[in-house]
């Protein structure tokens, strides 16, 4: 009764709140889309986003009591919750990008790009974003029109606009900014070392394809952009880069498919096709955007050219040095306090000063140009007020009573008084402020608008958008600016730069000298104009070469954009002159639009027409093509936007959350201006958020294997996990290689190289004049250096270095011939105007004139060495300067000077304030003479009080410098040997005999050469680098053979030598010590402060800055760890750190995320005593917080140290202790690691490395082995098996050394005996080592296994470690496996042959083995098998095979599952089960292979023919023709006439294609209903039976097969894939993809295994392949055969739980070879004769004992054969193969051959072949022999009477062709043992 009440009272609650009117559950938000989209943008203005409930029920909070109630009810039934507004961000950003598409479907047509594209950095993340500027193609003319109307009818002081004029701007103004979009795309994740270009450019075509949603509208995006716009990083070649299409650099399961027509080859041949996920077969690359400018942000320009600004002036170190002393005034507001409050107390100027004191608050950083000029301009203001009003005596007054600032930072009033009377100081400010404001003003006219340039002139912001929205008609909450904005490549192609120039150079600091309000002294003047002109210089020349490509092709075709039709003309007249001047066969080379412009055609010919006058709106196709090119933008401002509200957003933030805080600002702009998106944006809400149609919606991402991993009916909070991994580039996934598009890229770069280098002038070869000119360029920037305004001379030229090194300035990319680029050896100089003689020069102080290039090595060619070096002279500068008018002459201008500096210094210049009279002054007697030529010419003027400089004549006046002791390289000379330069050692070696060669190309020449006093003067070089320490030991020898007795000089010797050699050092210790390896500097710590383009930093004006550190890549945080050296793996790439924090943010996207266990990358578990020593605090600063660990505690009886980074960089690092070995007395045992990197991770996986290293401790006898035990990730196992293999004996008190353990070694091991016979030395000595058994340290292994190189996992490790003991009884771990032996080619001795036989039908009882594999794994591994679990489940596994031959595969299946029923086959053949194994099908196109299985136990219910009818004859012929086709390609190849390398490159080229078509063409085949068949004819039941199994839920499917051998061995000309098999093996693979979930695969040893199957399963698509190479002695069997055997298993169904290899198998089921393949002819000699002559037929009766069963041929061979053994044989009973001469076979040995379809076995000790039944016996089939005691044929599948009287030859023949039964079991039962099947989908998913 109670529980019915308590029903009833919910079911009434529940009906009472849904009467309740407007409310609506949570969970059918989705209902209500609008609402939906309402609350997600409420909440963006949220710190939190997802929180918008819980501030919604605490704003209910604060409402009056009346209306609480019902709003908290509505509220919380209302809103979505924080996991509700997660997912809807989701659903806006996929309602965004459907959005988009619909915007792009109402425009109807094309439409133009304008792009900008930038990386930024938040947090740990790095996301590439990019924008663009679109527009309809058809409206562009009509745009451009309007734009250009705009510019020349503008605003003007004066008057006002008529009425008429001012309606039609509005009317354009509205028109651009309703017409020209800006639009933000969907950011994608940049993976950790993943910014290579190809990278940005996957990124970018992924978000470009995510928002037009197929690759044709993703090729039109490509080739509709017009420009590019982006820093000089790695964007700046996004649109060169060379792809064949862009959708190629995707990853193929992202990759939509692009429909292709046919193509018909050279040679006639029709090639089908390629789809979207195949292989191109010739990629042809093209430009990603083809049609793009490329146009390099001005923003990084004019930051790169002013960035060391400060490292131009003379003066700045003393200014800052003043500056910061004054910054500790203006930036302690404790003191600016005192100032206001005690100085000025009681003054007027109190208030005043209190608020412009209050205002300061600057820190002052230099790092970039823009801060410090923001500092000196708001500091003016507080410097000129302080200049006025300080008073020192006033300011200390009772600071020793008050509470007076820290003085730690040194400062004192004093200081400050000083910097305040300093009138230079503060000019100098004026001056820096100055030039700094024209820098700012031209970055602020580069982003802004031209068509309302003089309309928002001189505003600030908000007075600007006010005057904007005069002519722009907008809602107030949308922020208006015109799209115009940056559109500025016009002006800058007409010549702004210019304009810029002539601006800076004089007007502007003429005006600073008349209105700066300070007196200086003309040399005070002089050193101001002087760091004035250095500055302005540096920028404008720094500028010049950044923007000058303006002035090249093809952007100055930009310049016809230009509003001015004269302008435009101009420009467009230098393009058309530039491309005549390109020489003809680079023309095709040029870009598109400069070919398309200015190449003869249509275009051409109105290009003509607009030249010679006509307007352009005459001609038509011209204005066309000008129209895009009018709205290319210069500025980045907006992509650096980008990063600007990525740093607002907090961190711990998903892409997602990312993605949205870029694009709502976008969307809610167009939801105010346009009253109907908000319904468009609804609709596409509603069909974002069907998250089950993901695929539907964006084409190819159906295929992803995340998303293939959900199954077919997905959750949708399973898709949602999925969209958020896919959506932003999955950083395991998506940033995998792509290595057809790398092929590609690099291909079109070395075509584009090649290309170019046949424009390009060729580097002059080694020659003295060229040492010359590069040592004089050295010496020139080493003088610049030291003074910054040396003046040199050539001939009667005056020169001033300005830019030393103008080729490390980065530029964009110019086609060949369009442009020179700056040689290596360049200075950009200015030419200085003499006004003197040659003598006694007169120069200007700083140029006015232009600069020009100065290239010495011309000079020198055309003067000559010596001429030159007499030519090349340094000057000296006076201390005083002159001041100079226009009206100087040499004559006048001492006076001219004398009487302008008694002005100068008296500040006697013309008042600025017309209500001011000018200061001026008497002038003396002795200057009178020359007042009336400068008062006649206006420059100084007189009133009542004297003369004074006119503005006139201080805008003319110059400085001019009287330059004095010249000096020339020969004169420089003159000082000590030791302190000469390169250069001068240069001039001194020539001035003293010494002639220069070229060194023989010779080795042995070259290393005799040697100089001796008094032998002819020659020094050598190969190129232009001279060794500066070599030429001192030649030009001292002397010296050195009297001081230090060195009586010649090698010439190519090291450079290190000649330094010794120069120290005194011996020639012999010389070179001993060049020889000795040099200590390694620890690795420098990763730099990641790293702002824009580092490289395009350009040094100092005249100081030759040393080179900047390079950008490191930071290591991936993956768990990797090193040796004893030290020494860490490299990472594969793939950042497993970001996989933890992108899913930490996928699960909670609002909040920071606190860490809890912290994992290891690639690694399941993490050990829980692992608990870190502290946990930093939540910082709102940006800098990395990061965790240590406590030193961990002892691990038994193992201990670690802490190592610290300064002793182990860069991370430190951990070391363990091992008290099980020595190396000797005073070496221990331990190892070390070093950390992947700082975090708590790193420590994590090095401690976690180091406990199992200990583990191991007891499978090494050596110190030596245990130290070198490989520990990289992959070798270390779980948490969990660490943590069960840990030692916990105690280890012995004192341990054996490696030297006592040796000693002991060598002392007792026995000394085998060679048999005497043996002829070969060594030979003899391998027979001569002792046994395998012997227990011996030196017994020898197969090294091949088991060296360390074939080790990747840690289970390998154990494998090669028990190998590696000595003395098997010491290792617990083999007391359960005693069975199996450790792996030896050497073959046991044997007393009697009784031991030999039963050996080898031990090889064939392998079940026994298999039973004792768990206990073996759990032994040795520490490992639970999986094989029992597979038999005793319910679940049943269907087995098919295909080309298994005898049914080898089903006869070893049905063993395994006799290990689950042991009476298996006892049981009559119709009652034979085995389960849980169903043999479904056999697939054999061999006749009597099908009846030999139809009569076998194990017979599968279906026996189908060639797997080839399994698809269509179409495909089937497809497959076929491209066989043929490329065999015949392949043909010609091999008879051409190119090197046997080259040829067979090629060959192995059309191998590849050949495989990669064949299983493109099978693998679509079986996505095609039509083409794939899905019955075959079954010769069991003589009709058509369905080829697939009818499997049920949670059963699985393995298939087995092998491929044919023949087209990989030498009888098939290793043809490989150009065979007839090809075919064949292309389909079954492709079936086996779409239908099996386990594949077990045999093939030849020379199959590529691992390419075509990882090819064929693709690890991205969640397949994994495992490849063992290994053969019957691998398995106690004497049989040399290797085969490649592969197990692949599907993701989704199955799972590995450990790696396999082959050690691995070997440590597990491996067995020595005990037995020779003699003891397998068990059969007497007359049953064995009787049994040959029923299988063979009638003996011969020519021949006596077995002969007689044998051929001719055959006994010709074995003749041979026997005269092999009497010369000398290498074995006296060999095993031999009569179908093989014996030119064959290598070597002999008592080893069976191996087995081939012919194979006829000869026993040189049995004299007699192999029978039918031995072979069978000896490949492992329990046949049952009446001669031998013991019952090993129970399981053998057929009768063996009927078997053999069938076809005998035809049985040997299938032998040969099957795999080896023990081989097979075993790995088959390991294979099981370590796979485990995946929990099986619930009821409905499917299979």
């Amino acid at each position: 009764m109670r529980l019915e009440l308590s029903i009833l009272v919910d079911a009434l609650q529940g009906h009472s709140a849904s009467l309740q009117p407007a409310q609506t559950r949570a969970h059918k938000l989705l209902s209500f889309p609008d609402k939906f989209i309402r609350q997600i943008l409420a909440g963006m203005d949220l710190r939190s986003r997802a929180r918008l409930k819980q501030h919604a029920t605490k704003f209910v909070e604060c409402l009056p009591d009346a209306v609480k109630p019902s709003l908290d009810a509505w509220v919380s039934q209302t809103f979505g919750g924080r996991s509700s507004l997660q997912n809807g961000h989701l659903f806006m950003d996929l309602a965004l990008l459907l959005f988009h598409r619909s915007v792009l479907d109402s425009v109807g047509g094309q439409i133009y790009v304008f792009a900008w594209g930038d990386s930024s950095k938040k947090g740990q993340l790095d996301m590439y974003n990019t924008r663009h500027r679109w527009m309809a193609v058809d409206r562009s003319v009509e745009l451009a029109r309007g734009f250009r109307w705009l510019c020349n009818h503008q605003h003007s002081d004066d008057s006002e606009l008529p009425e008429e004029e001012q309606e039609e701007r509005c009317r354009l103004s509205q028109l651009l900014f309703d017409s020209v979009q800006l639009h933000t795309q969907i950011p994608q994740l940049l993976g950790q070392g993943r910014t290579k270009l190809l990278d940005k450019v996957g990124a970018h075509v992924h978000s470009t394809l995510l928002e037009v949603g197929s690759v044709e509208r993703l090729s039109s995006a490509m080739e509709n952009c017009v420009s590019w716009c982006s820093d000089m990083g790695t964007e700046a070649g996004l649109p060169e880069c060379g792809v064949t299409f862009a959708e190629d650099v995707l990853p193929s399961f992202v990759r939509p498919t692009r429909l292709q027509a046919d193509v018909e080859t050279e040679d006639g041949c029709v090639e089908f096709a390629l789809q979207g996920a195949g292989f191109v077969q010739t990629p042809v690359a093209k430009p990603l955007m083809p049609n793009a400018i490329h146009v390099p942000g001005m923003c990084h320009a004019i930051h790169n050219a002013s960035q060391n600004l400060d490292s131009s002036f003379c003066e700045w170190e003393p200014f800052f040095a003043s500056l910061r002393t004054l910054h500790k005034f203006l930036g302690t507001k404790g003191r600016r306090d005192r100032f206001v409050e005690v100085v000025l107390e009681n003054s007027l100027h109190y208030q005043s000063g209190k608020t412009l004191f209050q205002s300061f608050s600057h820190t002052l950083h230099v790092e970039r140009w823009g801060e410090v000029a923001v500092y000196l301009r708001d500091g003016l203001p507080i410097l000129t007020f302080l200049r006025e009003h300080w008073d020192e005596v006033a300011y200390c007054r009772g600071m020793e009573d008050a509470v007076s600032p820290a003085q730690e930072d040194g400062f004192t009033p004093q200081a400050i008084t000083s910097i305040l009377r300093d009138d230079f100081f503060f000019a100098y400010w004026q001056m820096q402020l100055l030039l700094r404001k024209q820098i700012r003003k031209l970055l602020r006219w580069s982003e802004g608008c031209p068509c309302h340039e003089s309309l928002l002139k001189d505003a600030s912001p908000h007075v600007q958008s006010t005057r904007l929205r005069a002519e722009i008609s907008i809602p107030k909450s949308v922020p208006c600016h015109c799209p115009m904005a940056g559109c500025r490549a016009a002006e800058m192609t007409a010549g702004h730069l210019t304009v810029f120039e002539e601006q800076l150079r004089r007007p502007c600091f003429n005006d600073l000298i008349s209105s700066s309000g300070v007196s200086l002294t003309v040399g005070a003047w002089d050193r101001l104009r002087d760091e004035w002109q250095r500055g302005a210089l540096y920028v404008v020349e720094n500028l010049k070469l950044r923007l000058s490509f303006y002035n090249n092709l093809p952007w100055v075709i930009l310049g016809g954009c230009h509003f001015d039709a004269d302008v435009a003309r101009g420009a467009l007249k230098r393009a058309k002159e530039l491309w005549l001047d390109v020489p003809s066969k680079a023309r095709a080379l040029q870009h598109p639009q400069a070919q398309k412009l200015l190449q003869d055609g249509p275009l051409r010919l109105e290009l003509d027409s607009f030249l010679d006058g006509k307007q352009l709106h005459e001609l038509p196709a011209l204005e066309a093509f000008l129209a895009p090119l009018t709205f290319i933008q210069i500025a980045e401002r907006i992509i650096e936007g980008a990063h600007k509200q990525l740093g607002d957003a907090t961190s711990q933030k998903s892409p997602n959350q990312y993605s949205i805080a870029l694009r709502i600002p976008e969307l809610m702009s167009l939801l105010d201006r346009d009253a109907t998106a908000f319904g468009r944006l609804v609709e596409c809400f509603s069909e974002g958020r069907k998250v089950q149609r993901f695929p539907a919606m964006f084409a190819g991402h159906g295929r992803h294997p995340d998303w293939l991993a959900l199954g077919p009916h997905p959750k949708t909070h399973s898709c949602l996990a999925a969209i958020r991994k896919i959506l932003y580039r999955d950083t395991r996934l998506q940033h995998g290689n792509v290595p057809e598009a790398v092929l590609v890229q690099q291909q079109a770069n070395k075509s584009k190289e090649k290309a170019a280098r046949e424009f390009q002038e060729k580097k002059p070869g080694a020659s003295e004049a060229l040492i010359f000119a590069d040592a004089c360029t050295q010496f020139l920037r080493d003088k610049c250096s030291e003074d910054q305004s040396q003046v040199v001379s050539l001939k009667d030229k005056f020169l001033m270095p300005l830019l030393l090194r103008p080729s490390g300035i980065h530029r964009p990319s110019h086609a060949p011939g369009a442009a020179k680029p700056p040689r290596k050896n360049d200075v950009i100089v200015c030419i200085l105007a003499n006004s003197g003689s040659f003598e006694a020069p007169v120069v200007s102080a700083m140029p006015d004139s232009a600069t020009e290039t100065l290239h010495l090595l011309d000079h020198i060619a055309t003067q000559g060495i010596d001429s030159f070096l007499e030519d090349f002279k340094l000057w000296e500068k006076p201390n005083s300067v002159l001041l100079g008018l226009p009206c100087s002459t040499a004559e006048n201008l001492q006076p001219v000077s004398q009487l302008l500096t008694f002005l100068t210094d008296l500040s006697c210049f013309a008042s600025t304030n017309a209500a001011v009279k000018s200061k001026s002054a008497r002038i003396s007697t002795d200057l009178s003479h020359i007042v009336p030529l400068l008062a006649d010419q206006g420059y100084i003027e007189e009133n009542d009080s004297g003369w004074f400089i006119t503005k006139e004549g201080v805008a003319s006046m110059s400085f001019l410098h009287m330059l004095s002791n010249p000096k020339a390289l020969p004169a420089i000379v003159d000082k000590p040997l030791g302190d000469l330069s390169l250069c001068e050692l240069l001039v001194k070696a020539r001035q003293t005999g010494w002639v220069w060669k070229k060194f023989p190309t010779n080795k042995k020449a070259r290393a005799d050469l040697r100089y001796k006093l008094g032998e002819p003067r020659v020094w050598y070089s190969t190129g232009v680098t001279v060794h500066r320490h070599y030429l001192l030991c030649l030009l001292g020898a002397q010296k050195l053979f009297s001081d230090y007795a060195i009586e010649w000089i090698p010439h190519s010797a090291p450079q290190q030598v000649f330094e010794f050699l120069w120290e005194g050092k011996s020639l012999k210790e010389a070179l001993e010590l060049a020889d000795r390896p040099r200590k390694r500097k620890p690795p420098a710590l990763p730099d990641l402060a790293v702002d824009v383009d580092v490289g395009d930093h350009e040094p100092a004006a005249v100081c030759d800055a040393q080179p900047k550190a390079s950008r490191q890549k930071v290591d991936s945080p993956a768990a990797a760890v090193a040796d004893e050296s030290g020494d860490s793996d490299k990472s594969d790439g793939f950042s497993d750190e970001l996989l933890d924090i992108l899913a930490q943010m996928s699960n909670d996207e609002g909040e920071r995320v606190e860490s809890q266990r912290v994992e290891v990358p690639g690694r399941a578990d993490v050990p829980e005593d692992l608990v870190p020593a502290t946990v930093a605090e939540p910082s709102s600063s940006s800098r990395v917080i990061v965790r240590h660990l406590d030193k961990p505690p002892p691990w038994g009886s193992f201990i670690f140290n802490r190592k610290l980074p300064k002793s182990s960089p860069p991370h430190g690092g951990l070391e363990c202790v091992c008290r099980y070995h020595a190396k000797n007395e005073k070496t221990g045992c331990k190892k070390f690691v070093r950390f992947a990197g700082e975090g708590l991770e790193h420590e994590h996986a090095c401690l976690l490395a180091l406990k199992h290293w200990a583990n191991m401790a007891k499978n090494f006898d050596r110190q030596r082995k245990h130290v070198r035990m490989p520990l990289r990730p992959s070798d270390v196992p779980s948490a969990e098996i660490v943590n069960a293999q840990q030692i916990l004996d105690d280890p012995p008190e004192v341990a054996p050394t490696d030297d006592q353990l040796d000693a002991r070694s060598s002392a007792s091991s026995p000394k085998g005996k060679a048999k005497p016979k043996a002829k070969n030395t060594s030979k003899a000595k391998a027979k001569a080592k002792p046994k395998a058994g012997a227990g011996s340290a030196n017994a020898p292994s197969d090294k091949g296994h088991f060296e360390a190189r074939d080790r990747s996992r840690s289970l390998r490790d154990a494998c090669a470690n028990e190998v590696q003991s000595p003395e098997p009884a010491e290792h617990p771990c083999d007391e359960p496996a005693q069975k199996f032996r450790r792996l030896s080619t050497h073959v046991h001795e044997r007393a009697d042959d009784s031991s030999g036989v039963q050996a080898a039908l031990g090889t064939v009882d392998w079940l026994d083995q298999v039973k004792e594999l768990p206990d073996v794994m759990v032994a040795k591994l520490g490992a639970t098998s999986a094989l029992d679990s597979h038999l005793s489940s319910e679940v049943t596994i269907w087995v098919t095979s295909s080309y298994s031959g005898l049914g080898t595969f089903e006869h070893c299946v049905s063993r395994l599952a006799s290990l689950k029923t042991p009476d298996l086959f006892q049981l009559d053949s119709d009652s034979l089960c085995f389960e849980p194994f169903r043999f479904y099908s056999a697939t054999e196109d061999d006749p009597f292979c099908r009846e030999v299985l139809l009569t076998s136990k194990v017979c599968p219910e279906h026996v189908f023919g060639d797997v080839c009818e399994r698809v269509s004859a179409d495909v089937l012929n497809k497959m076929i023709f491209t066989v043929d086709t490329l065999k015949s390609r392949a043909e010609a190849i091999a008879k051409g006439d190119q090197s046997n390398a080259e040829k067979k490159r090629l060959k192995d080229q059309l191998n590849d294609r050949c495989m990669k078509k064949l299983i493109e063409i099978a693998h679509n085949a079986m996505q095609d209903p039509a083409a794939a068949k899905k019955q075959g004819w079954c010769y069991k039941h003589m009709q058509y039976c369905s080829l697939a199994p009818p499997m049920k839920r949670g059963d699985w499917l393995l298939e087995a097969g092998g491929n044919t051998c023949v087209s990989f061995s030498p009888q098939g000309g290793h043809a490989r894939w150009l065979h007839p098999s090809g075919p064949p093996a292309a389909i079954w693979l492709a079936w086996c993809k779409a239908h099996a979930d386990a594949i077990f695969q045999e093939c030849s040893s020379l199959f590529n295994s691992q390419a075509v199957l990882e090819l064929a399963f693709p690890p991205i698509e969640l397949w994994s392949t495992t490849v063992l190479q290994l053969g019957a002695k691998d398995v106690g069997v004497p049989m040399n055969r290797l085969r490649n055997w592969t197990w692949t298993v599907r993701r989704s169904k199955l799972k590995m739980v450990t790696a396999v290899d082959r050690s691995f198998f070997l440590n597990l089921c491996g067995s020595n070879v005990e037995c020779t393949s003699h003891d397998f002819f068990m059969m007497p000699k007359d049953d064995a004769f009787d049994f040959l002559k029923e299988t063979v037929g009638v003996p011969s009766p020519h021949e006596f004992g077995a002969r007689q069963f044998l051929t001719e041929g055959s006994i010709k061979r074995l003749e041979e054969y026997e005269a092999h053994q009497l010369a000398g044989g290498e074995c006296d009973e060999p095993m031999v193969d009569l179908s093989q001469n014996v030119v064959v076979r290598e070597k002999l040995s008592n080893f069976a051959p191996s087995l081939l379809c012919q194979s006829v076995i000869w026993s040189f000790r049995h004299q007699r072949p192999i029978t039918l039944a031995e072979g069978f016996l000896l490949m492992g089939w329990p046949v049952q022999l009446t001669c031998v005691p013991g019952n090993v044929g129970d399981a053998f599948p057929w009768n063996p009477s009927t078997l053999f009287a069938k076809k005998p030859r035809a049985l040997m023949k299938m032998l040969g062709n099957s795999f080896h039964c023990r081989l097979v079991g075993l790995l088959l039962a390991l294979f099981l043992s370590v796979t485990i099947r995946r929990q099986a989908p619930k009821f409905g998913e499917g299979v």
